[in-house]
């Protein structure tokens, strides 16, 4: 069982930050990376989501609703910046899940720089604050050097997701107001469902979310070959269902063990293939190679909704990993790993 909680998911947008107490809430199961991450992801339509810092109001897509015919209107992403959580309905190979939390704020470290951008492409840079002296329990650290409290995830109420192939009926879980379920029929949802959140009176009051059942992406792993001056051709099986207003989502991570790693990301037209820019192919690999590289295209939609000072996503989402193959790296568990004359570094997993 391959249960991929967190966007980020994740492990590319959450960090340990030195000194502080992180176990006063954590970060997110869905924070992006995922990522949902980590990395995350990153408001605007679903056609184009602009880069993390920036908080830009686009026109919504629209898809109908099966049970009342009339349109939903799906806002897309939040910014880094304002995201306190997200609730994903994912379908992965032969399990489906749902996966929320949402706190009272943004964890610091989950809001990436943006280094470089072209067309529906970035890449993102995680930095990790520091504080001296050290945070203490109940806080972490701020990009300012300033300790603040450590965002707690919230109760939400029970939450209700329609729409799905069985009863979705949620109740925060303790400790951690975590909301989980792992006995959805696979696939959980069909293509071009219409799929509504609600709760009852929770720390936000009554959240009202929507999302589009996307076709799932149920193929063979590709093997995606990252080369210096050349552009990273991907491609993903095209949807069949018409007027899901659905996006693929690139994640790709090739620095592992890096102290302040880039990413790329991209969202684009879920038309089935794509091409990564070869000059933002080898700014991420000037960037840093290190350990065993990591990507997917996820085909998703994204709703989102204000919460508080803040905003919260709703993601309905089908993924499909990739190998990676970085020209000129070779990654290592053991010098039997690396090419003859080379040993493995451990501590970056990287033969030299």
């Amino acid at each position: 069982m391959r249960m991929l909680i967190s966007l980020a998911a994740a492990g590319l947008l959450v960090a340990a930050c030195g000194g502080d107490d992180d176990s006063a809430g954590g970060g997110s199961p869905t924070d992006v990376v995922a990522s949902d991450a980590a990395v995350t992801e990153d408001a605007g339509s679903q056609a184009d989501s602009p880069p993390a810092e920036e908080d830009t109001a686009q026109a919504p897509d629209t898809t109908a609703d099966g049970n009342t015919g009339a349109p939903i209107e799906l806002s897309g992403p939040c910014s880094l910046e304002k995201r306190y959580g997200a609730f994903l309905v994912e379908a992965q190979d032969g399990f489906s899940f749902v996966d929320g939390s949402v706190a009272n704020g943004v964890v610091p470290v989950t809001i990436l720089e943006l280094v470089e951008e072209e067309g529906p492409c970035r890449l993102l840079k995680r930095n990790n604050p520091f504080c001296n002296p050290p945070c203490g329990p109940g806080q972490t650290c701020d990009h300012d050097g300033s300790c603040i409290t450590f965002p707690e995830p919230q109760d939400l109420g029970t939450v209700e997701i329609t729409g799905l192939a069985d009863e979705a009926l949620l109740e925060p879980l303790q400790p951690g107001n975590s909301y989980f379920l792992t006995t959805l029929p696979h696939p959980g949802f069909e293509g071009g469902a219409a799929i509504h959140l609600t709760s009852s009176e929770g720390a936000f009051g009554v959240l009202d979310l929507h999302g589009v059942g996307v076709d799932l992406l149920e193929t063979e792993k590709p093997l995606w070959e990252v080369e210096e001056a050349k552009d990273l051709a991907i491609s993903w099986p095209a949807p069949v269902t018409p007027g899901v207003p659905s996006v693929a989502r690139l994640d790709l991570n090739i620095d592992q063990h890096g102290n302040s790693p880039v990413v790329l990301q991209c969202d684009f037209p879920d038309t089935g293939s794509a091409a990564v820019p070869a000059a933002l192919i080898d700014q991420l690999l000037t960037s840093g190679v290190s350990g065993y590289p990591n990507g997917r295209v996820t085909r998703r939609t994204v709703d989102s909704a204000p919460v508080s000072d803040g905003c919260m996503e709703f993601i309905v989402a089908s993924p499909l990993e990739a190998d990676i193959e970085v020209v000129g790296h070779t990654p290592c568990k053991s010098d039997s790993d690396c090419p003859d004359g080379e040993t493995c570094t451990l501590a970056i997993e990287t033969c030299g």
